[in-house]
């Protein structure tokens, strides 16, 4: 299982999705310099295709029996598509694009704690499009401190990536966090902020750049540094959201009417809180615009974990964590949650137990909610009444790390992360396709 226990073993994490709710993505001048516009084209890489609530109704289940977690043949060699580089690289990020194509963000060692960011951008079938960047990818210069940490995919073919650095940059030290804007063929966007980049106004020691959203009125939404800021079209921050562009909270998850909501721990413990698209809490969800889960603080502290949503209704996955039973006092037993919410907080009458189920996966993350209402997780899936569905089990095996998972459109899975090449240990970034 995953965890950030750099911020303390009960400190709160952030994953998030969004699928079908809206464009959400679990996010300079003079720092790096893509290439991909008259630059010298990099060495060619060769991808290898290999209070009790009322009622709330959910979909109709689906007729029969479900379909197995099977190798999607259409795309790459069956199902899988793995990026060799020089040196050991991983995808570490995936989205899809309005047109089906996928951006990947991935990471290549250049030497001993230096790592060079890179995207790249598959057609459908999981080959490299060679019209984004050069032959399909677009390098950063190499730096030991850079974090491309989030994708935001536009609908007319350009891109959001949202990147951390921990350096000293002019009158900015500690953690510098920018938002730049790609044009459909890999270069940076002239027209957005001062040459393609933003800065965010957040100084100091604090946490990446974390999350991306478009609103329907083109405005994006930026979850950074426990704030999630409001840029409008052109890179500007926008006064009108919160106060000077700003909201105390950060984005987890954007809703299709431009709000959004917010997962993540205060002095009453985990909360999720619903934000309208000016930034303000709506009163219509949960207490005052915050929904809190008392209801588990039996089983120890609680923490929260992801959130995804779509046609109304809501899925959180919370983690608890109490002292074990015997063994040192630092050993920890936890128990893995997923609560039904319909869309103003009250939970899932038919969803498990009065909306929560215990989950006895592998891993808690929440992917996505399919069309016919079933909850994919990166290693399992729910169906609408929350019980495992036992057809489909995607498998696992030593050679490939997987660092996360995608729902796209038409309900297929992409996991994503490295594949161990040979006796040396040296990895290569994988992304594997899933049927429904």
């Amino acid at each position: 299982m995953s965890r950030r226990l750099s911020q303390g073993l009960l400190a709160v994490t952030f994953s998030l999705v969004l699928l079908s709710c809206g464009q959400t993505v679990n996010a300079v001048q003079a720092f790096d310099t893509p290439s991909g516009s008259g630059l010298p084209a990099p060495a060619p890489i060769v991808p290898t295709p290999t209070p009790s609530p009322a009622p709330v109704p959910n979909p109709t289940p689906p007729a029969g029996p479900t379909a197995p977690a099977s190798p999607d043949p259409a795309f790459g060699q069956d199902g899988r598509v793995v990026l060799r580089e020089t040196g050991s690289s991983l995808a570490a990020l995936v989205r899809q694009q309005k047109d089906g194509r996928l951006v990947v963000r991935a990471t290549r060692a250049v030497s001993e704690g230096v790592y060079e960011p890179l995207l790249y951008r598959l057609n459908t079938g999981g080959t490299l499009d060679t019209t984004f960047g050069v032959g399909g990818r677009v390098t950063f210069a190499p730096a030991a401190i850079r974090t491309v940490s989030a994708l935001l995919p536009l609908p007319d073919g350009r891109l959001l990536v949202g990147s951390s650095f921990l350096e000293r940059i002019g009158s900015a030290e500690g953690v510098v966090q920018i938002v730049e804007r790609f044009t459909s063929s890999g270069a940076l966007d002239p027209t957005f902020g001062q040459g393609g980049r933003v800065i965010l106004p957040v100084d100091g020691f604090t946490s990446d750049l974390q999350s991306l959203a478009l609103q329907p009125d083109g405005q994006v939404l930026v979850g950074a540094g426990f704030s999630t800021f409001r840029l409008q079209p052109g890179g500007a921050l926008d006064p009108s959201f919160g106060e000077g562009g700003r909201v105390a909270d950060i984005l987890s998850l954007g809703l299709p009417d431009g709000g959004f909501l917010s997962l993540g721990t205060t002095t009453d413990g985990s909360t999720l809180r619903r934000h309208l698209p000016d930034g303000r809490l709506d009163s219509s969800f949960g207490e005052g615009g915050a929904l809190s889960f008392p209801q588990l603080a039996q089983y120890g502290a609680v923490r929260e974990e992801s959130v995804v949503a779509r046609d109304g209704r809501i899925y959180v996955s919370l983690s608890t964590a109490s002292p074990a039973a015997s063994g040192p006092p630092v050993d920890l037993t936890f128990r893995w949650w997923v609560l039904g919410l319909g869309s103003n907080g009250e939970r899932l009458a038919s969803f498990g137990k009065d909306g929560v189920v215990e989950y006895t996966g592998r891993t808690p993350t929440l992917v996505g909610v399919q069309r016919d209402g079933r909850v994919v997780l990166q290693d399992g899936r729910l169906d609408v009444s929350g019980d495992v569905d036992p057809g489909f089990r995607p498998s696992f095996s030593p050679e490939r790390r997987l660092s996360g998972a995608i729902l796209q459109d038409d309900d297929r899975l992409v996991r994503f992360g490295s594949l161990v090449q040979g006796n040396e240990g040296a990895e290569a970034a994988l992304l594997e396709r899933l049927l429904p």
